[in-house]
């Protein structure tokens, strides 16, 4: 018993190997217990042999290139999953398999929930009821079948059905496919779906024509067309267990190309028309010249053309492409403004008598490129003439002329930030540590793509280094350069261990100098080779940023002051508040100096002790013969030096006081910047300026009604107004 027992397991695995249909009478002499350990030793092998199904299911990896013939691309990207979702609603014409569970759910009079898996003798055992034979029946004719069981066993019992767990189905493909072979699918698999498990099509394949051979001997052509074209689902059915599908190999390939829609190649039947291959193209275009339809086609071993009508049977002629020629369309389009950082729109030439009128136009964003834009002449649109411009140099477009069907396009800070791509007109830039490839046209200064771009380091603008065909120019921040000759700009980091200074004037070698730290004047002195013959090195003139920075906090702090006073005081009188007015007129003009006074001559104690810093500007003079009145004089002038007259008589000279000089606070900033007042100590009787004084008279503010803090600020405009006017005429 047991050797017939075990023969027989062996003879069911290889027919269950095969096909899932087995004939119920070969079971008919096994008993329950054996049917179960049947069923159990069936899980065994199947785990056992996973890792061998797994590699049976896998398909290779191909490379995908898309294919040229309309619908082999769907089958190779369909996917090809074997597991199915309880979740989803079950189709009544779903086919009941060997080992799908059915859940069973009674309620009314009996109520009672039973899994029922189907046995391998395709029935599934119903409590109290016996074996009832579900095998290939539909679901909605189980559902059916148990109904009316319960209906006649009991008395007010309801039955619902539903499907627990579904089980692969095993079909096999074969005929025109890469991987032809038996596989296990999905139990939702349709005919297109199950395509995709064979790995692709051969190029020969017929997809109109798919057999599929049931296991009941009926057989059921598949038009893959009517889904992917129509989609149309009809006959899309699902497979069943056992089904072997076929595709057949073909020729009847033609290649619709010219103006349609979906230029491919197209498999047809017997009695497609034309029409009916440019509907599979989805149609002609737009341009398409709907009265030029042509045909390639072989005829006694030469390839030739023809026209032909829509309402022809293709397969009668025998041809092999399908060609819808297209009409000619001429431009006559406005000029067209595009691009990036502007409106794009069309505008009238005829509203615009120049370019230039044109641009000015025009309203751009604050993060238009300045720097590079392209004008496309199209023409009567058989010519194109492409010309680049900058919006940062007029002279390059004014005398572009206005043309319809052309094209302005314009780009904008972005652009280059996406590595935007031109292939002219570039100049390499390096902007601290960035490396920049900036197309630009026309003039153009570094400091203007400095102000554009920017840096998120602190560059050391005063050695910009900007690299020509004909030369290297140093310190070239704000110089002016033809794009066309720029081979590159530098903007080198600004290094913290060293200074920048400026020394200018009647000395040996003037110019900018990159010092180490802590470098002294008296150090720069021998750098630069030392001062010409007519130096006056009483007269130096050492300015200092910071120091302009204090006089600049100082003019601002006493502008408001001033600017508050005029505001809230309703009791000045007018000319008190035309003077104040004037005061800060005055501040609004001052050029300031930042001079540090002192004795910076050669080798003096101060020169050696004084260290120099970032942006400091020295100024050597010419030995001064002169002597400069400024401030409330009639006619301020400058004087040659005449030893025998007092600054009185330089006052004098200038014209006398004005009717606002203030006669007792007349004060005389010395060569080397020191000042001291006049009328007060030693200087009480008389002084005899010295060559390169500068005699200032200041404003007399006593005759006006104001408050103290306001007076202190009038006379700090006025002393920083008046040194720096003296001051910057003997520079």
């Amino acid at each position: 018993m047991m050797r017939y027992f075990a023969t027989l397991v062996l003879f069911l695995f290889s027919i269950s190997s095969f096909s899932q249909e087995i004939d119920v009478d070969v079971l008919k002499n096994i008993d329950s217990d054996q049917i179960n350990e049947l069923l159990n030793q069936e899980d065994t092998l199947q785990s056992s042999n996973k890792d061998d199904e797994e590699e049976e299911l896998t398909l290779k990896q191909i490379q995908f290139i898309p294919s040229q013939k309309f619908g082999f691309d769907f089958i190779r990207t369909s996917p090809t999953s074997i597991s199915a979702s309880t979740e989803l609603p079950i189709p009544g014409d779903y086919r009941i398999s060997l080992k799908d569970e059915l859940e069973v759910i009674l309620s009314g009079t009996k109520q009672a929930i039973f899994t029922l898996p189907v046995r391998l003798d395709g029935s599934v055992l119903f409590p109290e009821l016996g074996s009832v034979s579900v095998l290939g029946e539909s679901f909605a004719e189980v559902k059916t079948k148990l109904r009316n069981l319960i209906k006649n066993s009991y008395v007010g019992v309801n039955l619902d059905l539903s499907i627990g767990d579904l089980s692969a189905k095993k079909i096999t493909i074969i005929g025109a496919v890469n991987a032809p072979g038996s596989y296990l699918v999905n139990p939702f698999t349709t005919i297109s779906n199950a395509l995709a498990y064979s790995g692709g099509v051969q190029e020969y394949a017929s997809l109109r024509k798919i057999k599929v051979l049931k296991a009941d001997g009926r057989t059921i052509i598949f038009d893959l067309y009517d889904l992917l074209i129509n989609g149309d689902t009809k006959n899309d059915v699902a497979v069943d267990a056992g089904d072997i599908i076929i595709l057949e190999p073909t020729t009847s390939f033609v290649n619709v190309k010219g103006s349609v829609l979906r230029p491919l190649t197209y498999e047809y039947l017997p009695n497609d028309t034309f029409q009916d291959l440019i509907n599979f193209a989805m149609g002609p275009t737009e341009d398409a010249d709907g009265d030029s339809l042509w045909v390639s086609y072989l005829e006694d071993g030469f390839k030739k053309t023809k026209t032909v009508n829509y309402s022809e049977k293709i397969f009668q002629t025998g041809v092999y492409e399908i060609l819808i020629g297209n009409l000619i369309t001429k431009l006559n389009l406005d000029l067209l403004i595009q691009g990036s950082g502007v409106e794009n729109k069309y505008h009238n030439i005829s509203d615009y008598s120049s370019f230039s009128e044109l641009m000015e136009s025009l309203i751009f964003s604050d993060d238009i490129y300045p720097f590079y834009a392209l004008y496309a002449q199209n023409g009567d649109g058989t010519t194109r003439k492409l010309t680049a411009f900058s919006l940062s140099d007029p002279e390059t477009y004014k005398n572009l002329p206005l043309e319809n069907n052309s094209t302005i396009t314009f780009f904008d800070r972005a652009s280059y930030e996406r590595n935007y791509v031109i292939q002219t007109d570039l100049v390499q830039v390096r902007l601290g540590s960035m490396d920049l490839s900036l197309p630009i046209k026309g003039k153009i200064k570094p400091k203007d793509i400095y102000d554009f771009f920017g840096s998120d380091a602190i560059l050391n603008l005063d050695s910009v280094v900007t690299l020509t065909q004909d030369d290297s120019s140093l310190n070239s921040f704000d110089e002016s350069f033809d794009s066309n000759k720029i081979l590159g700009i530098r903007f080198p980091i600004k290094d913290f261990d060293k200074v920048t200074v400026s020394i200018r004037g009647d000395v040996q070698n003037p110019g900018r100098y990159t010092l180490p730290k802590n470098t002294t004047l008296d150090e720069l002195y021998e750098l630069m080779g030392g001062f010409q013959q007519d130096a006056y090195q009483d007269g130096i003139f050492v300015s200092r940023e910071d120091v302009k920075a204090k006089q600049r906090a100082s003019v601002k702090k006493a502008k408001r002051i001033l600017t508050d006073a005029l505001i809230q005081d309703s009791n000045n009188s007018v000319a008190t508040s035309v003077d104040i007015q004037q005061v800060i007129a005055l501040a609004d003009d001052i050029d300031y100096t930042g001079r540090i006074s002192g004795d910076f001559s050669d080798n003096s104690d101060l020169a050696n002790e004084f260290i120099l810093q970032e942006g400091d500007y020295i100024f050597v003079p010419t030995f001064s013969k002169t002597i400069t009145v400024h401030g409330e004089v009639l006619n301020a002038s400058t004087f040659l030096h005449d030893s025998g007259r007092s600054y009185k008589d330089y006052v004098e000279l200038s014209g006398g006081y004005s009717e606002f000089a203030d006669k007792s606070s007349v004060y005389v900033v010395k060569a080397n910047g020191e000042s001291f007042q006049l009328n007060r100590g030693f200087f009480k009787k008389n002084y005899y300026p010295e060559p390169g004084d500068i005699i200032i008279v200041p404003r007399d503010l006593s005759s006006l009604d104001l408050l103290p803090i306001v007076s202190a600020a009038t006379q700090i405009i006025s002393n920083i107004a008046f040194s720096s006017a003296a001051l910057n005429s003997l520079d």
